[in-house]
């Protein structure tokens, strides 16, 4: 499978996302595993900095699995509008197979990319200051069929309203 590379803009983590080559020939894997794990590393991190939720966090919780649930929605329905309002201008995703798309991209996949179903049953969320993390499980119906995922998200706070930064998937090991 030939992934198209897309052009990363001078962030720290797109600079260190862009260095894996996702799309070469006998190495997917590997670079998936890489990538997954450094977004683990990354994400463990940031949990870690949080030492005791706050009333803030709590809300602040709350809120980006709000605008998580607006992700989830606007995927199901192919609501382009909603997807170009949740999205970061500088948007880096990952899906399952490897393949890269920037904001322009996956509005543009999905134009036309239908799901039949999309379930995240229970979503968790850890926050630390304008940064915050979603992770979970989720099952998609797709046109390749049912898949059980696992999924990271990193979103940001700009402008008192959360914004999808960057987002993973991936087929887990022992589903």
């Amino acid at each position: 499978m030939r992934v198209k590379q897309i052009k990363h803009s001078t962030s720290p983590y797109r600079a260190l996302a862009g260095s894996l080559t996702l799309g070469s020939q006998g190495g997917q894997g590997r670079n998936r595993t890489m990538l997954a794990r450094i977004l683990v590393a990354v994400s463990c991190a940031a949990i870690g900095a949080v030492a005791s939720p706050t009333p803030q966090d709590a809300t602040a919780e709350t809120d980006v699995l709000k605008a998580e649930e607006v992700f989830r929605l606007a995927k199901l329905n192919n609501d382009v509008e909603g997807l170009k309002q949740i999205l970061a201008d500088e948007y880096y995703g990952v899906n399952q197979y490897g393949a890269e798309r920037d904001k322009a991209a996956l509005i543009d996949l999905f134009r036309q990319f239908k799901l039949s179903s999309l379930m995240q049953p229970t979503p968790t969320a850890h926050v630390t200051g304008d940064f915050a993390i979603v992770s979970g499980h989720m099952t998609e119906v797709n046109p390749v069929g049912q898949e059980k995922l696992l999924f990271i998200r990193v979103y940001v706070r700009r402008a008192q309203r959360w914004q999808l930064l960057s987002s993973a998937q991936f087929v887990p090991t022992n589903p």
